[in-house]
Formats: structure tokens, sequence, C-alpha cells
């Protein structure tokens, strides 16, 4: 009987301790920077993600394709031509859906 005893409490422990907290939310980009031509472009995002993503720009500019999803997956980045002469940097955010985790990705345009 107290084998039986011990043997269920072990197990209430066990579960206690290891079921009850879920991983955390992550979202990253795996580089922190690109460098894009003048010419207009169209780049494949790479989201590491644990979790429901969205994803913006400051820039009215670029269209992202798709905006938002879940887990690790890939978006496309569409950049308009510079008709400057100037470098244009563009900044990526990623944020997870509880807003825990975010990362940015910088884009200069050349």
């Amino acid at each position: 009987m107290r084998r039986i005893l011990r043997t269920i409490l072990f197990l209430a422990v066990l579960c206690l301790t290891g079921c009850s907290s879920e991983d955390p939310q992550s979202v990253a980009f795996p580089e922190e920077s690109v460098e894009s031509p003048s010419c207009g472009w169209t780049y494949n995002l790479n989201i590491e993600a644990n979790c429901p993503w969205r994803i913006s720009s400051e820039s009215p500019n670029i269209r992202i394709e798709p905006s938002s999803g879940e887990g690790s997956s890939t978006s496309v980045l569409h950049l308009p031509e510079n008709k400057t002469y100037d470098d244009i940097t563009f900044r990526i955010t990623v944020i997870s859906e509880d807003g825990t985790s975010s990362d940015i990705l910088t884009i200069v345009q050349k």
C-alpha cells in the first residue's frame, strides 16, 4: 500500500513540475541586415518562430506577403525601385502574437 501511495505522489509531483509551463513565444529573422539593389527587389523573408506572428514596416512602399503567419515560415518582400542617388534604409519588424518577442531586419537599398 505504501508503495502505491509513493508512486501516486511521485507521479503527481512529476506532472505538476513537468507539465505546467508553456514555452515562451519566440520570433526572429536569421539575419540582422541585408543589402538590396536599387532596381527594385523581391526577397524571401525567413521567419523563425514557435508561435503566431505578424510583420510590419514603417514604409508604405514595401509590400510583404503574407504579413502574418504561424511558426517558422517565409514571406515575400517587394521593394520598389530606388530612383534617388541616396541609400535608403528600411526596417522590417516581426512580432509575436502576445508581443513578448520581436526582431528587426534592416534592409539598405543602394
